[in-house]
């Protein structure tokens, strides 16, 4: 399984400082991690692996958004969207679920980038374990990933 060197690596390889920061507590959920981190949770990013007829695509969206799955399957013109079961999230990303990074993965893998994700602000996506994350901006995401941005999510009910 990867990890957060292989973050390191991948971030470095992408032109980021390659920066963490570690948290003692698990910030697996977008809430543990803004709070560990000090910011909104809408600054956190929520990795998300789905399983689009079969194939491996990762959803990127704010801390406070959900997936909108009509959306993914209209945009990518999918019959089938479903989230991954755990075990493939391994399988497709090395990460497992909670620590997925938006990038360092094992092998190639589609990105989506919420069109709500916040673009004057600092952002945190996860970096390879469950209790880490790293800082970026959203333009600088978009580069690294190679994502698509889209407008896939909902708000998160109350």
């Amino acid at each position: 399984m990867l990890g957060k060197d292989d973050v390191v690596k991948a971030l470095i390889e992408a032109g980021h400082s390659g920066d963490i920061y570690s948290f003692s507590r698990n910030t697996e959920s977008a809430q543990a991690a803004a709070k560990e981190l000090d910011v909104p949770v809408q600054r956190i990013i929520k990795s998300m692996v789905f399983s689009v007829d079969r194939a491996p695509v990762l959803v990127l969206l704010p801390g406070d958004r959900k997936a909108d799955y009509s959306s993914i399957s209209e945009l990518l013109g999918a019959r089938k969207v479903r989230l991954a079961f755990p075990e493939q999230v391994v399988k497709w990303t090395g990460f497992p679920v909670g620590a997925v990074p938006p990038l360092g993965h094992s092998s190639p893998i589609t990105v989506i980038l919420d069109d709500d994700i916040e673009r004057e602000c600092s952002i945190y996506p996860a970096a390879g374990e469950k209790n880490n994350a790293f800082e970026t901006n959203f333009d600088d995401l978009v580069s690294m990933t190679s994502g698509s941005v889209m407008s896939i999510s909902a708000r998160e009910k109350e």
